[in-house]
């Protein structure tokens, strides 16, 4: 009878949520205690990031249904459950509690392949608690148990934690090593999560080495992921990240608009740690904006969110934002005291990089006050640390390839060692019998060597001529077979795609000018789908005379220095009607304006046929985004939707004539945009890809040369 009433409530429950899958898994009334108890600890992994009170009651009900059951691996994975619920709640005293209970059980089963992620809780909580080496211990076993049971994603996931522990301790290069394994390995497994936190981490990488161009790269790759994967704690983070990096390039404004926003997901998911790392990103921004009045209440508030979770690392960092601000309302004793304790702490719990800043600060302080000579002495406390620092990071370097040399030499020595008396005698031999034929063999190359090379000048001079005339037929060959086939595809969008429209037309102007009568629901109806079927028939239209333009050498072009501003606002209004009507929406995140050298009527053309595009196969509701990169001496535009994507084959064939497909409301297609596109691009020395998996949708990118004195 109990078990029934569970099955109901459960039921209820997610049939409430509106969780299909879920409601799936539970729906089987024929389920014995155990295997409802495992059920549900799985619907509790649903909602943990969400709902994650709701996944506590499956929990507990897993727990004690396992508790009569006698069911110790029931237990065992409700305590890890747990473990990620306190996790969540950023109670991680309780979570690591859980969590070594649950490791406890599966030893005693001699149950491995779970204890991977068991690990990686801890890891995760001492991680959080600042309890960076205990953290590292945990991360490090996580991946040996993951490597050695083929679990990639916790062994990527894992890899990355170090790296990022690393990095807090000043091995920079060691890290940036760790988290480009880790992006490999995730991919390998196609983790979607895990790959977005790789991307973010390597975005961090570049933003730290001043390389914002590159950390941008990353970073809008990232949130995209976190975006179609509803990930909001991954979102928030990309945010704020978008937010360092702006204020770094002192766009103020937009680095506060980002922490805005990442603080308000945050805030809406209960996220102490996530609130508290915004708050003190908001502060930084009215620092700069000489604003220490207003910035001073969100550090208190961080610092008391950090005192709530017992993260030590954020603490200081928290407390070293307030001992500026006590700097410029000149309270200097108070100032002193927190960056003291902030030195004390970032001492006991070897935060180098962390301690570099309270050198810093420490140093700002004595300058306030006037005491030059220690001031000084701070600045080369900071200095021999940052030496240090990267000595360690070479002396690790060192090791390594000492290692390696070492390892190579004993064995190259050992078999060097035991092959010596074997060959000594030969080697006499050997070398009697080598000269001997040397020599023999000088005498008679010498004699051939003349007929031979006459012969051999001849035979090549055929073999060119031959050659010549093969590569020539065979490019004729295919110039012709391409020819043809374009032709044929050309002539069948003329008789298929440009007719359909027309007939679509004329069928609804002669209802609407014959003798039987219309109502005006009905016309409205006709006349919709008249300007639908024109505005059709003149896209294509438009398309096949540039193109058959393009291909007789008809276009004249003219390149100059563009504004891509000017270009994509120029070519959303094209489509904008177009989006309206689908409530999709367009944003273009770039603020600073770059130029490049190309032709202005075709690169119009491209970005509206692109953009129509990702227009018509983006469901209702959905989004478009469009942002540029400087790689080398070129800009890349980029152009992502949240459409229904491509599968390999469609991507394989995107750019042929006649591959077209229909849209979310069955617009119709011809493929010749993108056709049109490619060439359009390749004419201004650029290239054009594709980034695509069905059902996440699309990344259009285009490359054109950055516009320089020397364009012309």
């Amino acid at each position: 009878m109990r078990l029934l009433i569970i099955h109901i409530i459960l039921y209820c429950s997610l049939f409430a949520s509106g969780d299909k899958l879920d409601s799936v898994l539970v729906a089987h009334t024929n389920l014995d205690g155990k295997a409802l108890a495992d059920t549900l600890v799985k619907v509790a992994g649903k909602y943990i990031e969400h709902s994650p009170d709701v996944a506590c009651q499956f929990i507990n009900e897993a727990l004690s249904l396992s508790e009569t059951y006698s069911y110790s691996i029931g237990k065992a994975n409700a305590y890890l459950k747990l473990g990620d619920y306190y996790y969540r709640k950023n109670n991680y005293d309780s979570s690591i509690i859980s969590y070594q209970k649950s490791n406890k059980i599966f030893l005693e089963e001699d149950e491995q392949a779970p204890l991977s992620q068991v690990y990686y809780g801890l890891g995760k909580s001492y991680d959080s608690h600042s309890q960076f080496d205990s953290a590292k211990y945990f991360y490090t076993e996580a991946l040996n148990l993951a490597n050695k049971n083929e679990q990639n994603a916790i062994a990527g996931l894992s890899l990355l934690e170090i790296g990022k522990i690393e990095r807090i301790g000043g091995l920079i290069e060691t890290s940036f090593e760790n988290q480009l394994k880790a992006y490999e390995i995730l991919t390998k497994a196609k983790y979607l999560p895990g790959i977005a936190q790789a991307l973010k981490n390597i975005s961090t990488h570049y933003k730290n080495s001043g390389e914002h161009d590159e950390a941008l790269h990353y970073l809008r790759r990232a949130l995209l992921k976190y975006q179609k994967l509803n990930a909001w704690r991954g979102e928030a983070t990309a945010l704020g990240y978008f937010g360092l990096i702006h204020q770094e390039k002192g766009n103020l404004d937009s680095a506060l608009y980002y922490h805005e926003n990442s603080l308000k997901i945050r805030e809406e998911f209960d996220d102490l740690d996530g609130t508290a790392i915004s708050l003190e990103n908001i502060a930084d921004i009215l620092l700069l904006k000489n604003t220490p009045s207003a910035a001073k209440p969100y550090i208190n508030k961080s610092i008391k969110l950090r005192e709530k979770t017992g993260n030590i690392y954020g603490l200081v960092s928290a407390n070293l934002k307030l001992a500026s601000i006590l700097m410029e309302e000149e309270l200097f004793d108070d100032a002193f005291e927190v960056v003291s304790n902030s030195e004390k702490i970032a001492k006991e719990n070897n935060f180098h990089m962390l301690l570099l800043e309270v050198y810093l600060v420490h140093k700002n302080l004595c300058l306030y006050k006037e005491d030059y000579k220690s001031a000084y002495l701070y600045l080369q406390s900071y200095s021999e640390l940052n030496d240090s620092i990267k000595s360690l990071e070479r002396d690790r370097t060192i090791s390594a390839l000492t290692t390696h040399y070492i390892n190579d030499k004993k064995l190259a020595d050992y078999e060097l060692i035991s092959s010596r008396k074997e060959i000594t005698i030969g080697l006499i031999i050997f070398f009697g019998i080598v000269s001997l034929l040397a020599v023999i063999l000088v005498i008679w190359l010498f004699r051939k060597n003349k007929l031979y090379n006459s012969a051999l000048g001849t035979i090549r001079e055929q073999n060119l001529q031959l050659e010549e005339l093969n590569t020539e037929l065979s490019t004729k060959n295919q110039t012709l077979t391409e020819l043809n086939f374009t032709k044929d595809k050309f002539v069948s969008i003329i008789a298929h795609d440009l007719r359909n429209p027309f007939v679509s037309i004329l069928g609804y102007t002669s209802m609407l000018t014959g003798n039987e009568p219309v109502d005006n629901s009905e016309k409205e109806m006709m006349i919709g789908q008249i300007d639908k079927a024109a505005h059709r028939a003149y896209t294509l239209l438009e398309n096949l005379l540039q193109w058959g333009m393009s291909q007789t050498g008809k276009i004249k072009m003219n390149c100059e220095q563009l504004s891509i501003k000017l270009l994509v606002l120029e070519s959303v209004n094209m489509v904008k009607f177009q989006a309206e009507k689908k409530n999709i929406e367009i944003k273009y995140l770039d603020e600073d304006e770059i130029y490049v050298y190309a032709d202005q009527p075709m690169m119009l053309t491209v970005i509206r046929n692109i953009l129509s595009n990702a227009v018509k196969f983006t469901p209702t509701g959905g989004n478009i985004q469009i942002w540029t990169e400087i790689r080398q001496k070129m800009a890349v535009i980029n152009i992502s939707d949240t459409g229904v994507g491509l599968t390999k084959e469609e991507l394989n064939s995107i750019f042929s004539i006649g591959k077209g497909k229909d849209g979310t409301e069955k617009e119709k297609g011809s493929g010749l945009g993108l056709v049109l596109c490619k060439e359009f691009i390749e004419r201004n020395k650029g290239e054009i890809f594709v980034e695509s998996e069905p059902e996440t949708g699309s990344v259009f990118s285009f490359s054109l040369p950055l516009y320089s004195e020397t364009s012309q």
